[in-house]
């Protein structure tokens, strides 16, 4: 999983938007892209939580205008990512920036770097969801024989959520996929666990059936971006 309070372990950490700012900038000008991305992605969660922190005392204080999340640290994801030679995860942050003239300026740069882009015909690859303040729910598939090993990693944040971190949800499983369509079960404990799985150019589609046993408010359900020909 990438970014905000669901980073790995090892990822950099920062503690508000101005300081993910200053070491992510830090680490793109030492060309360390992977490192001021997931910075980034960070500062991004930061700015989303002041957002909803402003907006929950609206009521308290009824002539106060909330600031707009703006575009700076979506666009600082995005064009880490694709210095980072990953122009589909830059496209995928983009997709979240609001209208500015940076915008416009790095979705340029992201189709020039796509212009020649096909997407293959195997599933292979990792894809994504938003999950809001700086992270995804994502999928990865892998190659086994001649099935697929898929593993969705599922996320659900509360109002607080760079202050407590998500609620998670996981479900692996072996799978044949035949004309872009397979379908994952749980295992011995939550047989009733189903998702279903439809590959398209453009991502992969999910519908869940039956308990998944996932935390609080997670699912597998909905579109995922195709943001990696291979899984992370």
């Amino acid at each position: 999983m990438s970014a905000g309070v669901a980073m790995a372990a090892d990822a950099p950490s920062c503690n508000s938007a101005r300081q993910c700012d200053a070491m992510g900038g830090k680490a793109y000008r030492a060309k360390d892209y992977a490192r001021a991305a997931a910075l980034y992605e960070q500062q991004v969660g930061w700015v989303e939580q002041a957002s909803v922190d402003c907006q929950g005392t609206e009521d308290d204080h009824p002539g106060r205008t909330c600031p707009d999340v703006g575009a700076d640290a979506y666009n600082n994801a995005a064009l880490a990512w694709l210095r980072a030679g990953q122009p589909l995860k830059a496209r995928a942050w983009l997709a979240r920036a609001s209208a500015s003239p940076s915008t416009t300026h790095n979705k340029g740069l992201v189709d020039a770097a796509l212009a020649s882009f096909k997407a293959p015909a195997s599933p292979v690859g990792e894809y994504w969801q938003y999950a809001g303040f700086g992270s995804w729910s994502t999928v990865s598939v892998t190659a086994n024989g001649k099935e697929f090993d898929v593993q969705f990693s599922g996320l659900h944040f509360s109002a607080n959520g760079m202050k407590y971190g998500p609620n998670m949800g996981d479900l692996s499983d072996t799978v044949t996929i035949i004309g872009g369509h397979g379908v994952m079960h749980g295992d011995k404990d939550m047989p009733s666990c189903k998702v279903e799985m439809k590959f398209t150019e453009l991502g992969l589609d999910l519908a869940s059936d039956g308990e998944c046993g996932f935390g609080a408010g997670v699912g597998a359900g909905g579109h995922f971006d195709r943001v990696g020909l291979r899984s992370e």
